[in-house]
C-alpha cells in the first residue's frame, strides 16, 4: 500500500458545518502537545530520586507532592514506568498522599502513551490506590491513542472511565465517543439482530449509561433514547440497582428509564432513527411477561411513523451523528487548546511558585538544623565536662540518643527535600492571598 493510500484511508467526507471538507478521523498530534511541564533537574535520574524516596519511607520522613513530581519527570523507559506505581501507591497511603499536582498527572499521562498505555489503565481502574485522576485533555488523548490503534477493547475501558468518572461533556470528547461506539456496535451485532452482544451487565450500563449522557449532552434524542432503552432493559431484568449501584455508575436511581424514553417520544415532535425504533423495540421485547410494556412501545412507534418522525437518514444514526460531529473535530480541537494552553500557563507558574517555597522551607530548616546542632554540640561539651571534673559517671550521656520525640528535619538522618505539603500550602496561600479553607483529616 502506498504512502496516499494510508493517508486516505484515514480521511473521509461528510458535510462539515454546511461545506464538503476532509474530516479527520483522530485526534492532531499536537493536541495536548504544551512541552514539559514537570521538568528533570539537572543530573537527576530515576534511581536518584527513588533512592532518596527509599530513603523517606524506610525512616518514616513525608514524601512532599514535588517529590513525586520529579520521580515522575525521570521516567525515560517502560521499566522506570512500571517501578513508578510502587511509588504512587505507597505516596497515596502516605500522610501527605492528599492528591498529585494535575502537572504530574498529565506528565505521568504522557509518560503512560509513550512507553506502555496499559500501565496508565491499571492504575485509573484502580484509582482510588493510585490517585490518578487525569483531566479532560489527558482522557481525550488516551482515548483517540486507542482508536489509532483500533483498539476496541482499550477505547471502550476508556470510555468506560470517563463515564464513571463524569467527564463526558466535552465536544472533542462526544466526537471520539460517538465514532468508537459506532464501531463497537459495528463489531459486535451479530447477524439478524440490532444490539450488540454484550460480555455482561456491567459493561452493557456502562455503554447504555454513555449512550444516555452524550446523548442527552448534545440534545440528540436517537441517541438519547437508545441509551435510556438498553438502561431500560437492564432495570426491567436486574432491577433499578444494577444501573446505579452495583457496581456503582453516575445515573439517577429513579426507576422508569424505559417509559421515560417513551413519555418524551410521545410528548415531542423529535425525528429518531430506525436504527434507534428497532433498539426500542428489541429492548421491550426481552422483558419477560411484560407484553404491556411491548404494546405501548410498538403504540408509540406506529405513531412516530405515523407523524412521520422516524428516519432513515444516515445523520441520525449513531454512525452518522459520529461523522457529524468528526466534521467540527478540528474546530473543537482549537478550542480545547486554547483553554489548556492557559491552563498550561498556570500549571507553570504555580509550579514556579511552589518549589521557591520549598527552597525556602528547606533554607529554613537548614539554618534551623544548623543552630540546633551547634547548641547541642556546646552543651555536649559542658556535660562532658562536668562529668569530667566532678566525676559523675553515672549522669554521661548515652550514644544513642531517643529521636522519637525529635522534629523530623532535625534528626541527623534527614532526607533532603522531605517536608509536609501542608506547610508549603500555606506558604501558597499567604503568597497568592487566597482563603484559608479548612482541611480536614480522616
Amino acid at each position: 500500500m502506498s504512502f496516499f493510500t494510508k493517508l486516505y484511508s484515514n480521511i473521509h467526507f461528510v458535510p462539515r458545518c454546511g461545506t464538503q471538507t476532509q474530516v479527520r478521523k483522530y485526534l492532531s498530534d499536537r493536541y495536548g502537545a504544551i512541552g514539559e511541564i514537570s521538568k528533570r533537574e539537572q543530573n537527576t535520574d530515576m534511581p536518584v530520586v527513588c533512592l532518596s524516596l527509599d530513603r523517606c519511607h524506610e525512616k518514616n520522613f513525608p514524601i512532599s507532592s514535588l517529590m513525586i513530581d520529579r520521580m515522575v519527570a525521570t521516567i525515560d523507559n517502560a521499566e522506570h514506568l512500571h517501578g513508578s506505581q510502587y511509588y504512587l501507591h505507597k505516596f497515596r497511603y502516605s500522610e501527605n498522599g492528599y492528591f498529585l499536582r494535575p502537572w504530574t498527572v498529565y506528565t505521568f499521562v504522557d509518560k503512560c502513551l509513550k512507553y506502555d498505555a496499559q500501565i496508565l489503565m491499571e492504575c485509573l481502574k484502580n484509582k482510588q490506590h493510585y490517585g490518578i485522576f487525569p483531566d479532560q485533555v489527558c482522557f481525550n488523548k488516551l482515548l483517540d491513542h486507542f482508536m489509532k490503534k483500533n483498539d476496541l477493547k482499550g477505547g471502550v475501558e476508556v470510555l468506560v472511565e470517563m463515564f464513571l468518572l463524569e467527564m463526558l461533556d466535552n465536544k472533542t470528547c462526544h466526537a471520539l465517543s460517538l465514532k468508537l461506539l459506532s464501531q463497537y456496535w459495528e463489531a459486535n451485532v451479530a447477524e439478524g439482530n440490532v444490539v450488540p452482544e454484550f460480555a455482561d451487565v456491567v459493561e452493557k450500563r456502562n455503554i447504555a449509561g454513555v449512550l444516555y449522557c452524550v446523548g442527552r449532552f448534545l440534545s440528540n434524542p436517537p441517541i438519547m433514547v437508545m441509551g435510556q432503552a438498553l438502561l431500560g432493559q437492564i432495570e426491567a431484568e436486574h432491577g433499578i440497582r444494577a444501573i446505579y449501584q452495583e457496581p456503582w455508575g453516575p445515573l439517577s436511581w429513579e426507576p422508569g428509564y424505559l417509559d421515560t424514553a417513551l413519555n418524551y417520544l410521545e410528548t415531542s415532535n423529535s425525528v429518531i432513527s430506525e436504527e434507534c425504533a428497532n433498539t426500542l423495540l428489541h429492548c421491550a421485547g426481552q422483558q419477560g411477561s411484560d407484553c404491556d410494556t411491548l404494546v405501548k412501545v410498538k403504540e408509540v412507534i406506529n405513531n412516530l411513523r405515523e407523524r412521520s418522525l422516524i428516519s432513515s437518514d444516515e445523520t441520525l444514526t449513531l454512525n452518522g451523528a459520529a461523522n457529524k460531529l468528526l466534521s467540527c473535530l478540528k474546530v473543537n480541537e482549537e478550542q480545547d487548546m486554547n483553554s489548556f494552553k492557559q491552563t498550561a500557563q498556570d500549571w507553570v507558574k504555580e509550579r514556579e511558585t511552589l518549589i521557591e517555597i520549598e527552597s525556602q522551607i528547606l533554607k529554613e530548616y537548614s539554618n534551623e538544623r544548623e543552630r540546633v546542632f551547634q547548641e547541642m554540640e556546646i552543651d555536649d561539651k559542658a556535660h562532658l565536662m562536668a562529668v569530667e571534673r566532678l566525676g559523675f559517671w553515672d549522669l554521661a550521656k548515652s550514644e544513642e540518643a531517643d529521636v522519637s520525640d525529635q522534629i523530623f528535619y532535625l534528626r541527623k538522618d534527614y532526607v533532603e527535600g522531605a517536608m509536609y505539603d501542608l506547610d508549603i500550602l500555606e506558604r501558597y496561600r499567604e503568597i497568592c492571598g487566597s482563603t484559608k479553607e479548612p482541611v480536614i483529616l480522616i
